[in-house]
């Protein structure tokens, strides 16, 4: 018997686009479509989450002590999101210059009170990678400073993909289902780790069963590789299955952030 994947994507709030596709989600590659797909379970699909934020996101460095203080509002985005620049402690009405990865990102110029703010877009993956680490940095007369932030995927997959689902034992992979602002008072500056859950929905339309498969971790709220599961860990009938993943103890086919694969069973 063979584990039959259907994958369709629709990203979270705030995105510049949607998509939808029948790639795997484990390189984190996407195929854009016409419109937007439904995301209920009789088709499968993903949705993001909605775009958290706060006040208290990556870690900011200084150019010396008691000198000038950048940081971002979360630690960690995904492609394409708008990342808020703030910083303090400036030499006051001066002009600054920010870099990306050390290129030009644009100008602006420091307040009366030595503050700064402003956005940019965080940067797209390489093909293959599913997270990577961008530094910015602000550089005014007399005062540097700069911050990093992590650029996660977001999907939910497992492996192997193949087999016969009754027995599969398999790996999950989760990406960006705990992206939200740092926890307070934990020096990481990772968010709060996030449970995922997987729900089991049958060929009826019924929720059979719901599992906790790990726990989120690090700054992009990611769970890379869970320990070893059954893919169905009791005697799934013959039909089409929908496996929602998300962060709900209880099944909703409403959950963001949410990613439904949907597997057939001979």
């Amino acid at each position: 018997m063979a584990v039959v994947v259907v994958v369709a994507l629709v990203l979270p709030a705030r995105a510049h686009t949607a998509l939808v596709g029948s790639a795997s989600l484990s390189s984190g590659g996407l195929i854009a479509p016409d419109g937007v797909p439904p995301a209920g379970p009789s088709d499968g699909g993903a949705t993001g989450p909605t775009g958290a934020t706060g006040t208290t996101g990556a870690t900011g460095t200084t150019g010396a002590q008691g000198g000038p203080q950048l940081s971002t509002d979360l630690p960690c985005y995904l492609p394409n999101r708008v990342v808020q620049l703030n910083g303090s402690g400036f030499p006051a009405s001066t002009t600054y210059a920010v870099t990306l990865d050390q290129t030009g990102a644009g100008f602006g110029h420091v307040s009366a009170t030595g503050g700064i703010s402003g956005t940019l877009t965080s940067p797209a993956l390489e093909a293959g990678s599913t997270e990577a680490t961008h530094q910015v940095m602000v550089l005014s007369p007399d005062g540097t400073a700069s911050a990093q932030f992590d650029v996660t995927a977001f999907g939910a997959s497992y492996a192997p993909q193949t087999g016969d689902p009754r027995t599969l034992v398999v790996h999950y992979s989760i990406y960006g289902f705990g992206l939200g602002p740092s926890e307070p008072n934990d020096p990481t500056g990772d968010p709060a780790p996030t449970g995922v859950y997987l729900h089991y929905v049958g060929p009826r339309g019924t929720a059979i069963r719901t599992v906790e498969i790990g726990i989120t971790q690090g700054r992009c709220g990611s769970l890379p590789l869970s320990h070893l599961h059954h893919l169905f860990g009791f005697s799934p009938v013959a039909g089409t299955w929908h496996l929602q993943f998300d962060t709900q103890k209880r099944y909703s086919a409403d959950s963001v952030p949410r990613v439904v694969r949907v597997v057939t069973v001979g």
